[in-house]
């Protein structure tokens, strides 16, 4: 996926962090095919680095240089703690990591795992035995290629569960078409709108008791966990205008700015997925 920036000519820090978002989940996408298993259902070809096919270090190193502005700007030996990871990952690929990737944590040494810890900002030390194969799995991948293994939902990393869309289980053309409709949003404008794609998640795992009030939700991993969004008949074009309809029918309560606001991004992705074909 390319971002157009034909008509200024000028890349900004939001473009070029989701064409390096894009090019790790490309690249390491063929690297989880050859290790047996799914990456990004949006993946595409990797685009050439200076004419050469991109690997593991190279796209990591354009990923980490343009996050060392971002996230990681105020971290401490950045230089070195990227290059560590970098090496985790290029072992891990040439020593079956992404196959056995408790088995290949459990070999790491200290600074190694503290590495690891710091890129993906665990608040405590990792206990590899606490893991689940999807929380091994996506510590040894870089934060934006991160992969939802058991296609519940949510993206599971160590022990700690994130809310992603688009996630790795996203097609391309809805890709597409969420940024298309987010090109030109703030990062808290479309995480808000990011929550709300989300929403049918969360609330298919709200449990009431006979009588309608509200007993519990259920936890990622149990048996009877539900994730509407991987049935086949899911229609990502209803959600939008399941939210049009939310926002026309509570108009009256909503601020009139941010009425006009969220109806403008709804119809914007709508039509999007509509010109996709995407239903």
């Amino acid at each position: 996926m390319r971002i157009d920036q034909s008509a200024t000519g000028f890349v900004t820090f939001d473009q070029r962090r989701r064409t390096n978002d894009h090019l790790v989940q490309n690249v390491f996408d063929q690297v989880l095919e050859a290790a047996g298993r799914d990456g990004y259902a949006s993946a595409e070809t990797p685009d050439a680095i200076d004419g050469q096919t991109p690997g593991i270090a190279e796209a990591w190193d354009q990923w980490y240089r343009n996050e060392s502005l971002g996230r990681y700007r105020q971290t401490e030996n950045r230089q070195q703690l990227g290059q560590t990871f970098a090496n985790v990952m290029v072992q891990a690929s040439e020593s079956a990591g992404y196959v056995d990737p408790i088995g290949f944590l459990n070999q790491l040494s200290d600074d190694q795992m503290e590495a690891v810890r710091q890129i993906h900002a665990l608040a405590e030390p990792i206990r590899v035995s606490s893991l689940s194969e999807e929380g091994a799995l996506n510590l040894l991948l870089p934060p934006a290629a991160q992969i939802d293994l058991d296609n519940d939902g949510l993206t599971e990393s160590g022990k700690a569960y994130g809310i992603r869309f688009p996630d790795s289980q996203t097609p391309l053309d809805v890709v597409t078409a969420w940024e298309n409709a987010t090109a030109d949003m703030d990062e808290s404008e479309r995480m808000m709108h990011m929550l709300h794609m989300k929403l049918p998640v969360l609330t298919s795992n709200a449990v009431v008791k006979p009588d309608g009030t509200f007993s519990h939700f259920r936890q990622p991993g149990d048996p009877d966990w539900i994730n509407p969004m991987a049935s086949e008949d899911y229609s990502y074009r209803g959600a939008t205008e399941d939210m049009i309809d939310y926002l026309n029918a509570f108009r009256s309560q909503i601020p009139s700015d941010r009425f006009q606001r969220d109806m403008a991004f709804w119809q914007s992705f709508r039509s999007e997925l509509i010109t996709a074909g995407v239903d």
